[in-house]
């Protein structure tokens, strides 16, 4: 590892260890991430992800893949080389997760989550009011690899 992933690596769990973030990977979750570590004959991130309870979220499209799981969810999540960052951001970097950690993305979030009615599949849901808020947000922002090469 060198002596600028270190400090990234450190920058990580300083800024995203045990703080509460919307998940988002073809579904939304409200979420804690925890347990951020570092491979660095890999050159991968791991974290552990736990879903955070939340009103309108209940039977979210990860519970329809996972019937029958304990609650609440708990997963780990994984990134390689492109993986990415910023100051309230961590993104898989090639078409998966994606955190948002910024207070009022969770807030905004979770008041628009609790509003949702039963007439729109949870597809529909995510697809529309999900997508729709972190645009409105700006909610993706530039951001830097973990890894530099």
């Amino acid at each position: 590892m060198t002596s600028g992933e270190s400090t990234t690596i450190e920058i990580l769990r300083d800024a995203f260890e045990m703080q509460e973030a919307i998940y988002i990977e073809k579904g939304v979750l409200k979420v804690r991430v925890m347990n951020i570590r570092y491979d660095s004959n890999a050159r991968r991130i791991t974290a552990e992800i736990e879903e955070i309870s939340t009103p309108g979220l209940e039977e979210s499209l990860f519970h329809e893949r996972n019937p029958g799981a304990r609650r609440p969810l708990r997963w780990k999540i994984a990134a390689g080389h492109k993986c990415r960052y910023s100051e309230y951001t961590l993104k898989m970097g090639y078409g998966g997760w994606s955190l948002f950690f910024a207070p009022e993305i969770v807030a905004g979030m979770t008041k628009i989550v609790a509003g949702w009615g039963s007439s729109l599949s949870p597809q529909e849901l995510y697809a529309y009011s999900i997508n729709q808020f972190l645009l409105e947000k700006n909610a993706h922002e530039p951001s830097m690899r973990v890894f530099q090469s």
